[in-house]
């Protein structure tokens, strides 16, 4: 019931957007998988991530399209690796891939092996085809505004490169602006939700952007149409789809660290205060917790405002827990009193 509900949102969805459903597919398209989900299929993040990446990927091979990666998603890929490789703790991880080496029983030495052979793995557990930039395009793609201003919004700025530069790949690929899903050959498979917004804002009005999100491929390959692999698509479609929520809920290990150095780097809190504000962190969101990091990297007086307003509203709510605690112990008391 759950999946025809959410199909069938899906199908309103594309429905609104003015997409033809009667309008032919092309075929052998290209999908180009980006680093974070790549990551996930190898196993390399968290475990609850780790089939349904590889389920996509399958997918995509079962309707005739081609899984590929691009040359700079395998230098972000290894350098990932190689940072955790650096900081790597087998009592305290410090990394969501620290923690799966530690879940999969396996040390620094099997990571720096593995890394070694990234490009090997890649093709032997997910079956993607590596496909490079031209050195003439990707210093064309440099030039892009959009650079700068995705790098605005970010604490790590070289993956906002990375990112600008495999949808900019995309555009050249397809050749013209492309106004229908179904004639879209090439696109570029993320889970970063902002990134594909980002995306959109950078296109005309009506053109079909060059980011898509997991759950919304799954939804296109379900209308591109093979009946057979109908409950196999809207499984995996709801499963992103519930992935998509869980990672805007729930912060990775990154991101807290990234919000720890927001705040050694860009405020000057005293640790009692620092202890306050983790505590109200650990209740927050990922969503929020992030738009808190992007928000140190544009404006860091209106940061340190809204890290100490946080500090007062945690303040607030533990006096209030406080009282409210006193309060039912009084309440106890006083029944306990009274019986006697």
């Amino acid at each position: 019931m759950a999946e025809k509900i959410y199909f069938g949102s899906v199908i309103a969805g594309f429905l609104e957007s003015g997409i033809d459903v009667n309008a032919k597919f092309l075929s052998g398209e290209e999908y180009f998988i980006d680093t974070q989900i790549i990551l996930r299929g190898l196993d390399l993040q968290n475990e609850s991530d780790t089939q349904p990446a590889k389920e996509l990927i399958d997918l995509i091979i079962k309707l005739q399209g081609k899984p590929k990666y691009l040359g700079i998603t395998l230098s972000e890929l290894s350098h990932i690796l190689e940072v955790s490789i650096e900081n790597y703790n087998k009592n305290t991880p410090t990394s969501t891939v620290n923690e799966a080496c530690i879940r999969l029983g396996k040390n620094k030495s099997w990571l720096i092996n593995f890394n070694n052979n990234i490009e090997e793995n890649i093709s032997k557990n997910l079956g993607l085809e590596l496909e490079t930039i031209s050195k003439l395009n990707i210093e064309k793609y440099k030039k892009s505004k959009d650079i700068k201003e995705l790098q605005g919004t970010r604490k790590n700025t070289a993956n906002a490169e990375h990112d600008v530069l495999a949808y900019l790949h995309i555009r050249d690929k397809r050749d013209n602006l492309i106004r229908s899903y179904q004639k879209a050959k090439y696109w570029f498979v993320s889970a970063n939700k902002t990134l594909y917004q980002f995306n959109i804002s950078k296109n005309p009005a009506g053109v079909t952007s060059e980011v898509i999100l997991p759950d919304t491929l799954t939804s296109l390959l379900w209308l591109k149409g093979n009946r057979t692999l109908d409950k196999t698509i809207k499984k995996i479609g709801l499963t992103e789809l519930m992935l998509q929520t869980f990672h805007e809920e729930i912060a990775s290990k990154e991101l807290i660290n990234d919000f720890h150095a927001a705040v050694s780097e860009k405020t000057s809190i005293e640790d009692g205060e620092y202890e306050v504000l983790l505590s109200s962190i650990a209740h927050q969101s990922a969503k929020r917790i992030q738009k808190l990091v992007e928000l140190s990297e544009v404006d860091k007086e209106r940061f340190n405002e809204k890290v100490h307003q946080t500090i007062a509203k945690e303040r607030e709510r533990k006096k209030k827990e406080g009282q409210q605690k006193q309060a039912t112990i009084n309440d106890l008391k006083k029944e306990k009193e009274e019986k006697i």
